[in-house]
């Protein structure tokens, strides 16, 4: 593979060298952000189903196990703490 020259600020360049690890590459620094990139798309999507899923817990049957209050009282804890990881998703991106 040949290597391909990229312009970028001092800024961002600084940024990348405060990435990186002794012996890694600017190479290996923006790799590791694209492939951190792909996981915070999958945890914002996974948090999506999540969300979905709890949210759909409201239309179960009135006896039903998913509508006692423990449930309803745990099912918010869990939004909230979804809510809180698709909000570092978001900055990582």
């Amino acid at each position: 593979m040949s290597d391909k020259l990229i312009r970028v600020s001092e800024e961002t360049h600084q940024r990348l060298t405060d990435l990186g690890r002794k012996g890694q590459t600017y190479d290996d620094i923006i790799a590791h952000l694209i492939e951190t990139s792909k996981i915070s798309q999958e945890i914002l999507t996974l948090c999506s189903e999540v969300k979905n899923t709890l949210d759909s817990s409201r239309t179960y049957p009135a006896k039903s196990p998913f509508r006692t209050s423990a449930f309803q009282a745990m099912a918010r804890d869990i939004r909230e703490k979804v809510s809180k990881i698709e909000n570092l998703a978001k900055v990582e991106r």
